[in-house]
């Protein structure tokens, strides 16, 4: 049963989803809706399924294996004579060799393609489709469509289902609904102009030029406009990451190197000759990275500044956004300037707090399995060697192949953008995406600038690389074979994104044929460009509406920035339910809100919101969440990789585990204010399973998360989103009464919060009101 229903015009308080949660069979809100004259309406629509008959059909390998491990098991397998097993022949032997003729897989429907029958793909699953007009088609028009009824006064959903499908099929006797509850809810957005968007693909070359001319004034206003905020804005901008980011880093780089040498000298993870060679080559990287990260925020300061401006313009007139014309003027003014603070915020966070929890880690003991990292003597000659050899051969090479083909990328990039422009297709394909899409031809330049920068900065690494190589693999001459093949990797690399063939200069007069391989030795060539026609008409292909993104909308739907926020929705949610029960104490909300320490808080709490889904992950095999992730669709970042590694070894570990209901409820309590470090510290912690072993495993698996979530608060915005989310928890905590809001404490931390939160609404109440809907307070803490 799906249930579709209009949105309310007025705005969703996303709070109200959060919490726990049913299902309600009560007629109360759709009576309601009809009292106040509502014309929004509640349709149940039924999915009604016809089950395979017969089983699928064995696939040809599947059918081959099973026919070669039979003939295996018969010629092996020990052979007892018929004296032994039986005397006399059972009743009924032989009468499975009477003759018989299977009834066929293809039915008469089948053949005559009876689109009505039940008799037909019977190894396949049916559903019932209607072809008619339905609620909310567009224009009225005859549309396929479930089964569907409007509720209007049964006393259940399920009730006006079983009337959808009793009007089309009469008796309902050999059906079976599989719940009360409804299996998917549908909300159906109410525009007031159209039901659907009036946007049509122009064909024709009139239409196409029509409209490629009345693209370019609505284009220019809008970048004028946004231009000239960048213009007033982006110095503001600009000054504000430069000198705030140069004050933090100037101030902190006497500390900074005075620790390094410290930790690095101090620690026991790596060894004498590592430590001498630290301590000699340590001083020029500490020397120039306070001019580097000071130049890397001039530049950034001044990209922010102008390119956020101009994106806020053009997404101010997109789809869902009311009031375009005030939007215009507004957005990218005072948000630019609050998210240039923020910017400062993160970079003295990662400065103050990320880099001395780092050094911590450093000179941390070793434990028992753990040895220290050092370098063979006898092996650094080769490797000096080829890191000087290799470093300006591969600067040299890589960056000449990034400037002979930064032409190539120009030109290809605008034929392609101004394709796409005049028959308005690819991002010009719905009206929103024009403005921004008409910014990337212009900025495009910039974008092949970048290109070739961020080429010749890499190619320092794959010359460091190949001095790597050399070390590991004990060998110059592997050293000088990474060398050559760093270059021949990145010129492969960039014919794939310019989809430009491999050429090769051609050594034979007349087009043979390989006797080896029996190809074409133009083969390679001929499918490159077939590739390559194929890539360059994929988007051509297709002419389907979709829904447009905004510059912000993609950064937050790439799976890591996804992973990032469910991890911070998870502690939002867990943290209520560990401040109901008492598990977070007020303290260590009022320590970590006040003092700025959090380490018991954002170590555990993020610790257990894993180990959670972890334990979902083994028991249910997904986690039923907005994103999964799983070994085929994990981001392919490399951090990434290291932290999303372990966690799905931990899972299959966990599963073996098989918890009970009592043991995960336990956990909680363990991980929050139990030692983990042996399994005598459960010993009085009322933990189900007596299994010292069991117990050991469980106390490896926390600790590992714990280290990882360490590793995870390095990022720069993990300090600055956790503590907002500790002050939300507050706010709600003294709201619901699980803080006692007459201590002294309580209103000092309650007053830092509403100046922190009064300081913030003076930038723009409107940012503030964005950001908590992705989940701060009601007070607006931004969380971005």
């Amino acid at each position: 049963m799906l249930l579709r229903s209009p949105a309310a015009r007025s705005g969703l308080h996303l709070r109200s989803l959060l919490r726990p949660r049913g299902f309600s069979s009560s007629p109360a809100p759709a009576a309601a809706a009809a009292a106040e004259g509502d014309d929004r309406k509640i349709v149940a629509s039924v999915l009604f399924e016809r089950l395979p008959v017969v089983i699928p059909k064995i696939h040809p390998v599947v059918y081959a294996f099973k026919e070669f491990s039979f003939r295996w098991n018969q010629q092996y397998k020990r052979q007892y004579p018929d004296d032994v097993l039986g005397k006399a022949d059972a009743r009924g032997k032989g009468d499975y060799q009477i003759d018989y003729v299977p009834a066929p897989r293809i039915t008469e429907a089948d053949k005559t393609n009876d689109q009505k029958s039940l008799q037909r793909a019977l190894d396949n699953k049916l559903y019932l489709l209607l072809y008619g007009k339905a609620y909310g088609s567009p224009d009225g028009k005859p549309v396929w469509h479930f089964p569907e009824k409007v509720y209007e006064n049964e006393e259940t959903l399920r009730l006006c289902a079983e009337s959808a499908l009793k009007s089309v099929l009469g008796d309902l006797s050999n059906t079976y609904f599989v719940g009360n509850a409804p299996m998917a809810h549908m909300v159906v957005e109410q525009n007031e102009d159209s039901n659907i968007s009036s946007f049509k693909v122009p064909e024709g070359f009139l239409s196409k030029l029509w409209s490629f001319v009345s693209f370019l004034p609505f284009f220019l206003l809008l970048l004028l406009l946004g231009s000239t905020k960048a213009v007033l804005i982006g110095p503001i901008a600009a000054a504000i990451i430069f000198l705030g980011n140069s004050a933090v880093i100037i101030g902190l780089w006497p500390a900074h190197f005075i620790w390094t040498y410290y930790c690095v000298l101090r620690t026991e993870r790596i060894g004498l000759v590592l430590k001498i060679l630290a301590a000699i080559l340590l001083p020029l990287p500490l020397l120039l990275s306070p001019l580097l990260a000071i130049a890397g925020s001039l530049l950034g300061g001044i990209g922010y500044g102008v390119f956020i401006p101009l994106m806020a313009t053009f997404e101010a007139v997109g789809e869902g956004v009311a009031d375009k014309l005030t939007h215009c003027f507004m957005d990218g003014t005072v948000s630019t300037i609050a998210g240039a603070c923020t910017v400062v915020r993160d970079v003295t966070d990662f400065c103050f707090h990320s880099y001395f929890s780092f050094m911590d880690e450093l000179i941390r003991k070793l434990g028992d399995n753990e040895t220290p990292l050092d370098i063979k003597l006898s092996y650094l000659p080769h490797t000096v060697l080829v890191a000087l050899v290799a470093v300006p051969f591969d600067v040299i090479m890589i960056s000449g192949v990034a400037l002979w083909k930064s032409p190539c990328m120009l030109l290809k990039g605008w034929q392609r953008l101004c394709e796409d422009l005049v028959g308005r297709e690819g991002p010009f394909l719905e009206t929103v995406c024009v403005p921004f899409a008409g910014l990337s031809i212009i900025l495009w330049p910039l974008a092949v600038i970048g290109a070739v920068i961020a080429s010749f900065l890499c190619s320092f690494f794959f010359g460091i690389r190949s001095g790597v190589i050399a070390y590991q693999e004990a060998s110059l001459q592997m050293g000088i074979a990474y060398m050559i093949a760093a270059v021949a990797l990145f010129d492969e690399y960039t014919n794939d994104m310019l989809y430009l063939r491999e050429d090769r200069p051609k050594y034979r007069k007349t087009n043979s044929i390989n006797n080896g391989t029996g190809q074409n030795n133009e083969g390679h060539n001929i499918t490159a460009e077939l590739g390559e026609k194929r890539q360059n008409g994929h988007h051509r292909t297709m002419k389907a509406l979709q829904q447009s993104k905004t510059f912000r909308q993609t950064i937050h739907r790439l799976r890591p920035i996804q992973i990032w926020d469910w991890l911070f929705r998870s502690c939002e949610l867990n943290g209520r339910i560990l401040l109901s029960e008492g598990l977070i104490s007020a303290e260590d909300m009022e320590k970590c809100i006040i003092k700025g320490k959090c380490k018991k808080l954002s170590i555990k709490l993020p610790a257990w919101c894993i180990l959670q889904c972890l334990i979902r992950s083994a028991k249910y095999d997904s986690h039923a969440d907005d994103v999964e992730v799983t070994n085929f669709n994990w981001p392919k970042d490399k951090v990434f990789d290291w932290m999303l590694g372990p966690l799905l070894v931990m899972k299959e570990q966990v599963k073996k585990l098989e918890l009970t209901e009592d043991e995960e409820m336990c956990l909680r309590k363990l991980i929050m204010t139990n030692n983990n470090q042996k399994p005598s510290d459960w010993d009085d912690c009322g933990f189900p399973s007596s299994d010292n072993i069991k117990r050991a495993q469980l106390q490896a698996i926390i600790r590992r998360l714990q280290g990882i979530v360490v590793n995870m608060s390095w990022v720069p915005s993990f300090r600055r989103r956790f503590i907002n989310l500790v002050k939300a928890l507050y706010l709600e905590g003294l709201e619901a009464g699980a803080i006692e809001g007459s201590r002294e404490g309580s209103r000092s931390v309650k007053r830092k919060i509403e100046a922190d939160a009064a300081s913030v609404s003076k930038f723009d109440d409107k940012y503030v009101e964005s950001s908590s809907s992705n989940g701060g307070a009601a007070l607006g803490i931004d969380v971005v």
